[in-house]
């Protein structure tokens, strides 16, 4: 007596057994839309030099680009374009099994923190040495990066770092890839990034306390 009604005894008598099939109905309508959505997805054809250049042919250049126009475009990008260009090598053209990165990539963000470095350099002159609205404008811009961490090239690459180097970690269970995480410190340094190129040969020393290499 005490037991729950099922719900189906809650159902007004005209629902009848329609509503079970509107009911089933639905939820076959949404497997089949994920399916052939995520089918369609995974058939799509891998981005190649050509998507690479009208991607970079559509982002942000710096003014007064050149007559001629260089070839490779990704020479006049803006620090923004330049991150814009890494996110889309990043995602885009990876190898097959997703342990190499895309010299696009990595020439990309490199130039887009490089740019982003001078650019903050430049702020923090302007900060002290502008006329009165141009120091207002970077005090703006300078206190709005160090709210969020750092330039935005800088909190990207941070957030990659921790992404990839957590990815290479949790293939370690057995064994550490000492090879991997050595060509991962490598890209790091060449990237700039000297503390997470150290945190990386530092789980190689662990691992192989009889190491004796380094980084050039």
């Amino acid at each position: 007596m005490d037991s729950p009604i099922a719900p189906s005894a809650m159902r007004r008598a005209e629902d009848g057994p329609a509503y079970d099939l509107v009911s089933l109905g639905l939820v076959v309508l949404t497997i089949l839309l994920v399916g052939v959505w995520t089918t369609h997805y995974f058939r799509e054809p891998a981005s190649d030099d050509m998507d690479y250049k009208k991607v970079v042919a559509g982002l942000p250049h710096i003014e007064n680009i050149p007559d001629p126009v260089p070839e490779d475009l990704s020479k006049v990008l803006t620090s923004g374009g330049n991150l814009k260009a890494a996110q889309w090598a990043d995602f885009n053209l990876r190898s097959p099994g997703g342990n190499e990165i895309s010299s696009q990539f990595r020439d990309h963000l490199k130039r887009s923190l490089e740019q982003e470095e001078q650019e903050r350099s430049f702020l923090i002159w302007r900060k002290t040495h502008g006329d009165e609205q141009s120091r207002i404008e970077a005090s703006a811009i300078l206190a709005e990066q160090d709210e969020e961490g750092g330039t935005p090239a800088r909190v990207y690459a941070r957030k990659w770092y921790e992404i990839r180097s957590a990815w290479l970690d949790s293939r370690d269970a057995e064994k550490v890839d000492v090879g991997a995480h050595l060509d991962f410190a490598q890209l790091l340094k060449d990237l700039g990034m000297k503390y997470e190129a150290a945190a990386e040969i530092e789980k190689v020393r662990r691992a192989r306390p009889d190491w004796p290499g380094s980084l050039k």
